[in-house]
């Protein structure tokens, strides 16, 4: 299992999109069994790590188990990954196919 931080990630993916290096971490990245990207939302993507986190995510499709923590309402990602087409991608991509609401999401946060 990978474990990753999301901003740690961005770092990372905006480092490989410098050194065009991208399509080899997504290739790393895609083999692990698991991936877990934890506290993704923190920071906001360009379009160029929106996309290759897309590229990610369709080449894990169906294929590898991966996990995404976040603090985010479902609505709220339409604004950290910039595209309804690529939320709607990345949810089934994880399993999602209704998005969740606050109280089914987190059931110990208190309503109000």
């Amino acid at each position: 299992m990978a474990s990753s931080s999301g901003t740690g990630s961005v770092r990372r993916v905006y480092a490989s999109l410098a050194d065009r290096s991208t399509r080899r971490l997504i290739n790393r990245l895609a083999r692990v069994d698991v991936l877990l990207i934890d506290e993704m939302g923190y920071l906001n993507l360009r379009p160029e790590q929106s996309n290759a986190f897309f590229k990610l995510m369709d080449e894990r499709y169906k294929k590898r188990a991966t996990v995404i923590t976040t603090n985010l309402d479902y609505p709220k990602w339409y604004d950290f990954l910039g595209k309804k087409e690529m939320v709607k991608a990345c949810s089934i991509a994880c399993g999602i196919t209704a998005p969740p609401s606050a109280s089914t999401a987190n059931p110990a946060r208190p309503e109000g």
